[in-house]
């Protein structure tokens, strides 16, 4: 009857303890047959419906369960209550519903160390005691099933099962050897589990620790660490990753959990963080983080938090102040190929512009040659006056004419003015003397000039 009396106040010494961080711990996994949220149609089956069980251990609620047909598959146990009727219909449609097979769906095994199953954490909470310590309270609430993977040990203060409690490693024993336990909580091998239970409770008044060291790999071998968004992340005692926060270690006279857990609840109120509070050794481990994203106020925060609860009176002494450092925003690869492309573009923009820069300056060069070459045009008649040669006016340019090897008429002209040279053509004048009957002349004589217009 005392066991009994106390399972009625577990809710509420749950709630208290979980609220100041101590012991008390509930699984959340409800597998209740009257949780609609458990069948594939979003309701409790009917009396029209049949009920489909694929390896499920169902517990059948208190009272008459009216079905159309109850299906089970291979490894399906359905647990009748002492004071429950199963009936059956036989009905494809009734008043109140249109008969479909209603599948039951959290047929999954969950496992004792996955922290989503407990209540009681938050992300300030280690994950060594985000599932039961060794002196929490474990409860299983009445009128559910449960399926439950095992590590290889477990150690608790006390355990209570569908209302059962369970207060010794021998009452343990006793349970688990029950078809009832054997089929509930089981390894992963599918042997036995084995529980550790003290029978000793955590005192309201104090902390303590929590004794789940012995399971830090089994824990920390499920938890995925995702990249801190800080430059100096930080690793509390009992947390399996870094993380971004603030954290310090507490000493004390007097270990009042009471009074220090409404002191830092009034500091904290509406301020955005979360914290926890464990027992490491012989210190207090207090841990802040930022409800949402990190943005470094938590610093500020847990340093005037600290100087608050050593200046309260009740002789608390701090340690040293762990802090994350500032925020940082590891690089993706999607940004590194942005930034890659980014700077192409920009060198093949500077590369543009300085094309174009040089290939305006070229345009603007002009090239002129060292010697100023005059284009000369000379003319020949058919007779034997002279001939005359005219100069284009060459580039104005001062130049040094080189020495030459000989002076040529026709090229060695490097002057201004216009020049008259004299050819006489023998074959012209043959040709003459010839018309005229006259004797041929001998000589012939050519006019020319050299580089200073002399006639040769």
């Amino acid at each position: 009857m005392e066991a009994k009396q106390l399972l009625w106040t577990l809710p509420f010494l749950t709630l208290l303890l979980t609220e100041s961080g101590l012991c008390g711990r509930t699984w959340l996994s409800n597998l209740s047959y009257n949780n609609s949220h458990n069948w594939n149609i979003g309701r409790v089956p009917c009396a029209a419906d049949r009920a489909v069980l694929e390896s499920a251990v169902l517990q059948l609620p208190v009272g008459t369960t009216s079905l159309q047909a109850l299906i089970l598959d291979s490894y399906t146990e359905v647990l009748l209550p002492a004071n429950g009727v199963l009936q059956f219909t036989g009905k494809k449609n009734t008043d109140a519903c249109n008969g479909q097979d209603a599948v039951f769906k959290p047929t999954k095994s969950l496992s004792w160390i996955d922290p989503h199953n407990w209540d009681g954490w938050n992300a300030a909470t280690p994950d060594l005691e985000r599932i039961p310590c060794a002196s929490d309270h474990v409860i299983f609430p009445p009128g559910g099933t449960y399926r439950v993977i095992m590590p290889d040990v477990v150690r608790v203060g006390s355990f209570s099962i569908d209302g059962r409690g369970l207060f010794s490693t021998l009452e343990w024993f006793e349970f688990s050897n029950l078809h009832e336990g054997s089929r509930q909580f089981f390894m992963s091998n599918r042997e036995e589990a084995y529980v550790e239970i003290s029978g000793n409770a955590c005192p309201q008044t104090e902390w303590c620790e929590c004794g789940n060291n012995y399971m830090h790999s089994e824990v920390c071998s499920r938890v995925s660490c995702a990249e801190p968004l800080c430059k100096q992340p930080i690793q509390p005692s009992g947390f399996c990753c870094p993380i971004c926060g603030a954290y310090f270690l507490l000493n004390g006279k007097s270990w009042d959990s009471h009074q220090l857990t409404e002191d830092i609840n009034r500091f904290l109120k509406d301020k955005g963080v979360l914290w926890h509070a464990s027992k490491v050794g012989e210190l207090l481990q207090l841990v802040l983080v930022e409800d949402g994203e990190y943005s470094e106020k938590v610093h500020d925060i847990a340093q005037r938090l600290k100087t608050s609860i050593i200046n309260n009176g009740k002789g608390w002494t701090a340690k040293e102040l762990h802090v994350s450092g500032h925020v940082w925003y590891p690089t993706t690869f999607g940004q590194v190929m942005g930034h890659f492309f980014s700077l192409l573009v920009f060198a093949g923009l500077i590369l543009a512009a300085v094309i174009v820069f040089y290939s305006r300056k070229w345009s603007w060069v002009q090239f002129s040659p060292t010697e100023s070459r005059p284009f000369v045009f000379a003319r020949f008649e058919n007779q034997s006056s002279e001939v005359m040669v005219a100069s284009e006016q060459p580039i104005h340019s001062v130049t040094h004419t080189p020495p030459q090897a000989f002076d040529n008429p026709m090229y060695g002209a490097t002057g201004q003015e216009q020049r008259n040279i004299t050819v006489e053509n023998p074959v012209y004048t043959e040709l003459e003397e010839t018309t005229n009957e006259g004797p041929m002349q001998a000589d012939t004589t050519v006019d020319t000039s050299d580089y200073s217009g002399q006639k040769v």
